[in-house]
């Protein structure tokens, strides 16, 4: 009569389990990345229609405050105050960029110069982490390396950031080589791979959140209506804070 070892038994559940719960963080992060990149959606075109509607009352604002900070330097000479006014210069070229990039549409070439480097990045670090020639002891695992890595060089080439982001994210969850037979003889490499994308999950729903708190989210979920009053009192209130800081700075 055949008898099944409880340990067996117990190895043989905790497997199923693993697997299972891998599958459903999978269909869950799909769903969380999604909803991320809605509400990111929602954020970023708030502060397009900003910068669109009130960019030219923000860079005057913001280049009085520089002409402020820079006056206030050459008067005390103190060392917080020449970093103050090189803040500010700084902030006065970032909002004229945002401005520009919002009556564009497009990305200006600051942000395509970042796209460049993090898809340089990632696909460099996802190379040295995966190339087949580290796996030449262990063919099944070159194969899968090999494949990854003919998907990664095709995203790369066509400068894919979104595709190298998700390959670089495969990597990084464990997912690359857990195949049928990592499934069946390695409990441990199920328990980090749910870990990683437990954690990935929390790292998401910390961010839906963040993004929910955010005044772009708020303003732009609630009606044309609100949104069109919304963006009116906040021209307002520009237009006092402007003749504020010039009053300010015809002062000696």
């Amino acid at each position: 009569m055949f008898v099944v070892r409880p340990r067996l038994v117990l190895t043989t559940n905790l497997k199923f389990m693993h697997t299972q719960t891998i599958s459903n963080l999978l269909t869950q992060l799909a769903t969380l990345e999604a909803e991320k990149k809605r509400l990111q959606s929602l954020v970023d075109s708030y502060y397009r229609r900003l910068h669109h509607q009130l960019g030219e009352l923000l860079t005057q604002i913001i280049q009085l405050q520089e002409q402020l900070a820079t006056r206030r330097a050459g008067q005390t000479r103190r060392r917080s105050d020449v970093e103050a006014a090189h803040q500010a210069r700084a902030c006065f070229e970032q909002t004229q960029h945002r401005v520009q990039e919002a009556l564009a549409h497009t990305p200006t070439e600051p942000d395509a110069v970042g796209d460049e480097t993090e898809l340089r990045k990632l696909y460099r670090q996802a190379v040295a982490q995966a190339h087949p020639d580290l796996f030449f002891t262990e063919p099944d695992k070159q194969e899968r390396a090999t494949a990854f890595i003919a998907q990664l060089n095709e995203a790369y080439g066509r400068k894919d950031l979104m595709g190298v982001r998700q390959l670089a994210q495969q990597l990084q969850d464990g997912l690359l080589f857990l195949d049928e037979t990592t499934l069946h003889n390695d409990p441990e490499a199920l328990q980090q791979a749910v870990e990683r994308l437990t954690q990935r999950k929390q790292a998401l729903e910390t961010d839906i959140q963040t993004l929910r708190q955010q005044e772009g989210y708020v303003i732009m979920s609630q009606s044309p209506t609100e949104q069109a009053a919304h963006f009116d009192r906040l021209q307002k209130n520009l237009q006092e804070h402007l003749a504020i800081l010039a009053q300010s700075l015809d002062r000696p």
